[in-house]
């Protein structure tokens, strides 16, 4: 016997040749003819009917290998057969980076990166933005996404916060954090992206902390009050505290309010 495997990562299939003895196929229905050789690569693959070309397995011994002897419903298969076994398996992905998305009105998306490098305990990247509806974290992988798996948070105890959900977008697994305090240390933890990849992300929410060193002050304040009346672009939509595509006084009251506050 002779086993054959082989892997294309494109495509993601799993093929799998198991080479036996040529087929003897014994028809039953009591026929007064000899038992006849079914050629081994001749026989189609399938759960269906099973064909060489001569004859046809009504009902197929289906999409297993038989060491022995197999039954269909109209033969017997003696010594087992060959077949191909097509098996689909999502595609291996790795992490390619981690950011917190934000939709800042007509001016579109902006994004604040996250250190991967860094513990929940550590020196985390800042989300100074408002959590408004929910705070969006993309975790970018290699390759497509089919399976986004499970989102769980946790703050800088190890204790749940918050509530996480997981959807896809091209190679994004796009999770939603809910129910997030301000002033909160958050850990991410994906599992079963695409069946079995795994990622984690933290990072630090804090209102107003626009120069990212985990404390809101006067010199934040300060600078939201600056860009006052300014679009959002990119060099200054982290001040843009409430994400509406502008800078504007109610940014700086929303800084000047959590003036003081700072990450545990």
């Amino acid at each position: 016997m002779s086993i054959g495997f082989s892997m294309s990562h494109a495509c993601s299939i799993i093929c799998v040749g198991i080479a036996m003895s040529d087929v003897t196929a014994a028809h039953a229905a009591g026929q007064a003819s000899a038992n006849y050789i079914i050629p081994k690569d001749t026989i189609n693959s399938g759960v269906g009917d099973m064909a060489s070309a001569n004859f046809v397995l009504r009902g197929s011994v289906g999409d297993a290998v038989a060491t022995g002897s197999s039954v269909s419903a109209g033969f017997i298969a003696n010594a087992g057969f060959r077949y191909q076994l097509d098996l689909s398996v999502p595609t291996m992905v790795q992490l390619l980076s981690v950011f917190s998305r934000k939709v800042h009105g007509a001016a579109g998306p902006f994004d604040v990166p996250v250190d991967l490098a860094q513990l929940v305990t550590g020196n985390v990247s800042i989300e100074p933005r408002g959590i408004g509806a929910g705070h969006t974290l993309h975790f970018r992988f290699d390759g497509q996404i089919t399976v986004a798996g499970n989102a769980a948070s946790s703050n800088h105890l190890m204790a749940p916060t918050g509530i996480a959900t997981t959807a896809i977008s091209g190679n994004d697994v796009i999770v939603t954090l809910t129910g997030i305090p301000n002033a909160a240390r958050v850990k991410v933890d994906l599992t079963g992206v695409n069946g079995s990849a795994t990622a984690t992300a933290a990072l630090g929410f804090l209102l107003g902390d626009v120069n990212g060193n985990r404390s809101t002050s006067n010199t934040d304040v300060s600078a939201v009050k600056a860009r006052a009346g300014q679009a959002v672009v990119q060099e200054n939509f982290r001040n843009d505290l409430n994400a509406s595509g502008t800078v504007t006084a109610a940014d700086v009251a929303a800084a000047k309010a959590k003036s003081g506050s700072a990450l545990p």
